[in-house]
């Protein structure tokens, strides 16, 4: 975009409208200034500069601002204005919005008395504990987005202001607002933003700052610097991405994603941020978000919003990696969790708690690689792809076990969890790995070893193409490893392949076996930091590290058992519990559910589930492998130290 010319009016006209005008003298308009402004007219300054960043050589500045500014002369009414509507409330100042935020400050504020008065600083603005007014900041990566709107009154201002800022009638405010190009006497602008939560560092809420009541001559100038502003707002802080796909799952986690979405993130992104494309696909049964990231063009989106828990982003991952183009695909549309589930892991492990961090990843967060993992069962040609990693024992049945009380939220993996461990119940398993210091497989480029790949053609690639059941993404170390088209298990007695190693128990009070088996109350193989949103299961795991860290325990009583599942909230099971709880990292991994009794099929007839990112898999011996860097996710802006750290190796 074109940079606006710089403009400064001196009042020359009487005050006609509601809103009052500071009385100016600032100097005669600079020549080239837009003549739909008619700044000529204009009681108040009025400066505006929109220049979009500059990509090569230095920035330039424009009155020692940075390479993009914006400023117009606003009324402020402060909340109690809102209720009451008293014009005498209404203070006078300026909106500025620069690449280093946004800012309003009244007219005659004190610096000096503003920094030492009472108020409460927190992330992204600041909270009056008295009555005066002051300055509102709200830094770039809070910023939402901007509205602006034109009322016939200040009344219609104020019920227009209640309305947002009641949650349940946003939705029904944004869609049946009354606007006006013209006969409106006045015009304000909203600027939206996350709010932190007061002692909560990592969750925000929404907050709508406003109403900034333009300050112009006529009424037709106030809509339009309005609408001038409000898109100027976006350009500057929202533009890094406006088409999204969003995958809606209504019955993840309390059945309340939809409605989360309706009523939060749709307005923020549709209204406030004002996305270009937004598709929205909502799930009716398993396997439909898989089919839509199937279909899908993925470079008519610039990321797709799962909405749901951590099956949603298993089933869009599914999809993407089945395509017969998924190496274009997965590289063009990041994925994103949305946290409405009842674990989140991803989302967690991604710094989003909530749904509206979620929004402001959407707008601001960076892209980092993320690692994927690759899950054979080649006794039943089965081939799946997760993100998350396999649980077996407390933690599947935790899981799986409790689906009937999904509507619980997180806190049936609790009382799922506490069953477990008053049943002092093991599982029989034979699980092998290739540690991560034995291979150069975290250091693998995309270009490497990852199979053939048709290329991408402008139409989906069709759900009936026949396909091996092998095909696409190439596996080296399980097929080095285990010859997977010619696959023998290693039961209890055979020895695993050169330069893989058996598991070894802790030294808790398990029962030792006779052969290469053993008896595990818990065994998880995750890629990322969370279980879920309270179970921070694998403290050192980074978020694209190519590593999968398995976390075990053996048989501990019902005491230390209760102590090891408090301390994983926290990340320190292993510190303080060395003896009960042992932990690896490694590139690829091998399990095999043991049990006296066969099914039908062949697999260990167990009194546990095997899950792949809480999906049930059969309990059949499984190959993992990880594949470093495969897809891409979109983490929270001060993204956490795992997700800084992959994206500073240069791998994306």
């Amino acid at each position: 975009m074109s940079a606006q010319d710089h403009l400064l009016a001196e009042d020359t006209s009487s005050e006609t409208s509601d809103v009052p005008r500071q009385e100016t003298n600032c100097g005669a308009a600079t020549s080239g200034a837009p003549s739909r402004l008619r700044p000529q007219e204009m009681n108040s300054p009025v400066a505006i500069h929109v220049e979009e960043p500059s990509t090569h050589g230095s920035p330039t500045h424009v009155n020692g601002a940075d390479d993009r500014t914006l400023m117009i002369k606003c009324a402020l009414l402060p909340s109690e204005t809102v209720k009451s509507a008293r014009r005498n409330k209404k203070v006078n100042g300026a909106l500025t919005s620069t690449s280093n935020g946004v800012v309003w400050e009244p007219d005659d504020v004190d610096h000096e008395k503003a920094a030492c008065s009472s108020w409460c600083w927190c992330c992204c603005c600041c909270r009056p504990t008295s009555s005066s007014t002051s300055a509102v900041r709200i830094p770039p990566s809070n910023v939402l987005g901007a509205t602006s709107l034109t009322f016939v009154s200040f009344e219609q201002i104020c019920a227009h202001t209640r309305a947002l800022r009641d949650s349940t009638r946003l939705p029904e405010a944004l869609k049946n607002r009354e606007k006006s190009q013209s006969g409106g006497a006045l015009s304000a602008v909203y600027v939206w933003c996350a709010e932190q939560v007061p002692k909560s560092p990592n969750k925000f809420q929404l907050s709508i700052k406003g109403p900034f009541v333009v300050d112009a001559s006529t009424p037709a100038d106030a809509a339009q610097l309005a609408d001038e502003t409000t898109r100027a707002i976006r350009r500057m802080h929202t533009s890094q991405r406006s088409r999204f796909l969003v995958l809606i799952n209504p019955f993840a986690g309390k059945s309340v994603a939809a409605i989360s979405h309706d009523a939060v993130l749709a307005p923020i992104l549709k209204y406030a941020a004002g996305a270009t494309v937004y598709d929205i696909r909502q799930t009716t049964a398993p396997g439909d978000a898989e089919i839509y990231a199937r279909q899908l063009n993925a470079g008519a989106f610039d990321a797709c919003l799962c909405v749901g828990g951590d099956g949603t982003v298993h089933e869009a991952l599914q999809g993407l990696c089945a395509r017969s183009d998924w190496r274009s695909a997965v590289s063009r549309l990041p994925l994103l969790h949305v946290p409405s589930g009842s674990g989140n892991a991803f989302a967690t492990s991604s710094g989003i708690m909530d749904i509206v961090g979620a929004a402001r990843a959407a707008l601001h967060g960076p892209v980092v690689p993320l690692d994927v993992l690759a899950v054979l069962q080649p006794r039943h040609e089965i081939k799946r792809f997760g993100m998350l990693g396999l649980a077996y024992g407390l933690v599947a049945n935790a899981d799986i076990g409790t689906e009937h009380l999904r509507h619980w939220g997180d806190a049936r993996f609790t009382y799922g969890a506490l069953g477990q461990l008053l049943g002092r119940q093991t599982h029989a398993a034979r699980i092998s790995y290739m540690p991560a210091s034995s291979s150069s497989s975290s250091s693998t480029s995309l270009s490497d070893d990852f199979g053939p790949e048709s290329q991408p053609t402008s139409s989906p690639p069709s759900l009936a193409e026949p396909r091996r059941w092998n095909d696409g993404i190439a596996t080296p170390l399980l097929d080095e490893a285990f010859t997977v088209d010619s696959f023998t298990a290693l039961g209890r007695d055979r020895p695993p392949p050169s330069g893989w190693f058996d598991v070894q128990m802790p030294p808790s009070d398990c029962k030792p076996t006779a052969d290469a088996t053993g008896n595990y109350q818990l065994c998880v193989a995750i890629s990322m930091a969370y279980l879920s949103q309270t179970d921070l299961a694998a403290p050192s795991a980074l978020l694209g590290d190519g590593c999968l860290h398995l976390v075990y325990t053996g048989l501990a009583g019902p005491c230390e058992g209760v102590c090891v599942m408090l301390d994983f909230g926290e990340g320190k099971h292993i510190e303080r519990h060395p003896n009960s709880v042992a932990t690896t990292r490694c590139h690829a991994l091998y399990l095999e559910p043991v049990a006296d009794d066969l099914d039908e099929y062949g697999d260990a007839k167990t009194k546990t589930w095997l899950t792949l990112d809480g999906e049930v898999l059969r309990a059949s011996p499984t190959l993992v492998e990880v594949k470093p860097a495969l897809c891409r996710a979109i983490v929270a802006p001060e993204a956490p130290d795992a997700a800084v750290a992959a994206h500073r190796r240069g791998t994306l």
